[in-house]
């Protein structure tokens, strides 16, 4: 800290840059993902096996049982959802110590309106998108099991508030 101020080498090392911040509408769901993602390995997935990505952890040709081994634990989904709250505070207070206004994108609207955030994000610094952009290839992983997580969660969640447990 320099000043009361986190991480300056960062904010120096990094000079003039636009900020774009990516945050999720429903962080228990984001918690559920990275579970799902630490159990089997997978962060991203191509609807077509003949494609690649640039991202990590990629699985080409989604499938609906990528996710089939994957086992509930709610102590697991707990602690990723303490770091993501814990994530946000700490870039929140980054952007807040140096005077940053970034571009905020919320990731549930950007898959939903692709391309249009990418157009907006060019504009912001100054460019200027071709008006006919590759489609994605990029397929959403969220399934069945995801959602059955997030009921069990959420019901354990309210049992443990109403039992006076939480």
């Amino acid at each position: 800290m320099e000043g009361g101020r986190l991480f300056p080498r960062f904010k120096k090392m990094l000079g003039p840059v636009h900020w774009v911040y990516i945050t999720r509408d429903n962080m228990l769901k984001q918690a559920i993902s990275r579970e799902m993602s630490r159990q089997t390995g997978v962060n991203h997935a191509t609807a077509d096996e003949k494609e690649s990505h640039f991202a990590g952890n990629t699985l080409r040709g989604y499938r609906e049982d990528y996710n089939s081994g994957a086992v509930y634990r709610e102590d697991m989904i707990e602690r990723a959802l303490g770091d993501i709250v814990k994530e946000n505070i700490i870039w929140k207070r980054f952007f807040s110590d140096w005077g940053i206004v970034p571009y905020r994108i919320q990731y549930e609207t950007a898959v939903r309106n692709y391309p249009e955030y990418l157009r907006r994000m060019a504009k912001m610094v100054g460019e200027k998108l071709p008006e006919e952009l590759p489609k994605r290839k990029m397929v959403r992983l969220y399934n069945e099991k995801n959602e059955e997580w997030y009921r069990k969660f959420s019901d354990s969640l309210l049992r443990k508030k109403i039992e006076g447990l939480w």
